[in-house]
């Protein structure tokens, strides 16, 4: 695993292609659909280009490769091909969000197969600060097959609706933040993110949002990647995460952390997302014995520095 060549054995991706990453990057054109629907309705998709939709493709083709070899989606963010959708989205949802919002390195991948369904309702970031209507913190959930309606897309509380407890657009609504109660009380106002290929469904950290369920038995399975961005005022939370990618990757951090910083920044997510997300024994003895390997003196300190996971 802390070899390139082993990831890029898996379909034929990029792994740590520098030079082919900021090319692909450059010609990736991604464009949200309204310029203030996020900060009006709390959430907004954008479209994908054809590039944009090759590269989900290619991605979910990965995540089904690294299911044969028992790994989670997440390891998907192995690849370059990931990273150029990330930082193309990125570049893309900036225009939505306050001044000098960039990636955070909270990321995650699912692979939701017919009869399962996405995460339960929940907000990303409870009380998420708002700057001149724009939220300070936003989660990108690309689309790397078809998400509809009846393949589990994101379900969202609109902004407008009056699903809260008091005039205060950011007051919990009712049922608080219990789940099964939260969706409960949504549903009869939410809506739908269906989205291609490529394309990607935003919301703002406040927004009450969740995965349906996967209906349609003529589809495979739904697959996606997320990243969130924070502005620097939203950031603290993030800063420990953000210093520990830079220090893994050591000097000249470009578009994608490095091979080592991938591998380490996928088993934090792993272990971070462990209530939504539970680890099997065999998933907890691969990650066990990563750790091990992060404690190789032969690494390099930079590699080795700050989180443990």
């Amino acid at each position: 695993m802390l070899d390139a060549a082993f990831w890029r054995s898996i379909v034929g991706m990029h792994c740590c292609d520098d030079a082919w990453l900021e090319r692909e990057i450059r010609l990736l054109e991604p464009t949200c659909c309204s310029d203030d629907e996020l900060a009006r309705e709390g959430a907004t998709t954008i479209v994908g280009d054809e590039r944009c939709a090759a590269l989900a493709r290619r991605c979910a083709s990965a995540v089904e490769a690294l299911a044969e070899l028992q790994l989670p989606a997440v390891f998907v963010f192995m690849f370059d091909e990931a990273w150029a959708l990330v930082r193309a989205h990125e570049a893309a949802v900036a225009t939505q969000l306050p001044r000098n919002a960039k990636l955070n390195y909270d990321i995650y991948a699912w692979r939701v197969p017919y009869g399962s369904r996405g995460w339960a309702a929940h907000r990303d970031r409870d009380r998420c600060p708002i700057v001149d209507g724009k939220p300070c913190y936003a989660t990108v959930w690309v689309a790397l097959t078809d998400v509809l309606r009846d393949t589990s897309c994101i379900w969202y509380v609109p902004v407008s609706q009056a699903l809260r407890a008091s005039d205060d657009p950011l007051s919990a609504p009712r049922g608080g933040d219990d789940p099964l109660s939260l969706e409960r009380a949504a549903e009869p106002v939410a809506e739908s993110l269906p989205v291609r290929p490529g394309g990607a469904a935003i919301w703002g950290g406040s927004t009450v949002h969740w995965g349906g369920a996967h209906t349609n038995s003529t589809r495979g399975s739904r697959i996606s990647l997320a990243f969130a961005v924070s502005t620097p005022e939203e950031m603290r939370d993030d800063e420990e995460r953000v210093g520990a990618v830079h220090a893994w990757s050591g000097p000249g951090l470009k578009e994608a952390p490095s091979l080592l910083a991938r591998l380490k920044l996928v088993c934090l997510q792993l272990h971070f997302y462990s209530d939504a997300a539970s680890l099997d024994d065999e998933l907890s003895e691969l990650l066990d014995s990563l750790n091990v390997l992060f404690s190789r003196a032969d690494l390099g300190v930079d590699a080795r520095a700050s989180l443990d996971v």
